[in-house]
């Protein structure tokens, strides 16, 4: 491992973490609830990143029932989830670092993967610039862009599902490490 890798990994507290988390809950509150509920209500729809699938169909039904203020609010939406995208990728490479470096030993294999929420925040980097196109390009749709946007949203959603299972497995891995660390105490 590089030295550069390890020197970021020795400077990420635990204070870091939770205001870095704070920070993505914040973000993802205005998504979910704010714009992104606003493109729902004038579109009737929900967004195309909370979906696992969609269509060109889908894409065109979508920007369409919203109208010009629907796909305002979905531009909106878009230009705030590119900083979401950033918190969340930093703050959950944050924590899966913090946490994996006080569970494992250096060299373990499970400390190497910390770059899975840097490709989820990629692929969902990708899936905005999509939207973006599919947004400024309307009603000009293009097959190609909606396949290149689903692509990646299904990318983003399955490498999400990946990384809550690293987060599992650290978390069992943490509980068994302080059963391991209590029962030396108890027999000392």
């Amino acid at each position: 491992m590089s030295n550069r890798v390890q020197s970021i990994q020795q400077g990420i507290t635990g204070k870091m973490v939770i205001i870095l988390l704070l920070v993505q809950f914040i973000l993802q509150f205005i998504i979910v609830l704010g714009t992104g509920a606003h493109v729902q209500q004038l579109a009737g729809e929900g967004i195309l990143d909370l979906r696992f699938h969609y269509t060109a169909v889908d894409v065109e039904q979508l920007l369409g029932a919203g109208g010009e203020a629907g796909r305002e609010a979905y531009t909106l939406n878009q230009v705030i989830d590119m900083f979401f995208v950033i918190c969340y990728a930093t703050a959950y490479t944050a924590l899966y670092i913090y946490s994996s470096t006080r569970i494992w030993r250096a060299g373990h294999m499970m400390r190497k993967l910390w770059f899975i929420p840097v490709l989820v925040g990629m692929a969902d980097i990708v899936e905005n610039i999509s939207i973006f196109s599919l947004l400024s390009s309307y009603p000009a749709l293009s097959d190609a862009t909606a396949g290149l946007a689903v692509a990646f949203t299904m990318t983003k959603h399955i490498l999400t599902v990946v990384f809550l299972g690293l987060l599992l497995i650290a978390g069992i891995g943490w509980i068994m490490k302080k059963r391991t660390a209590s029962r030396g105490k108890l027999q000392a």
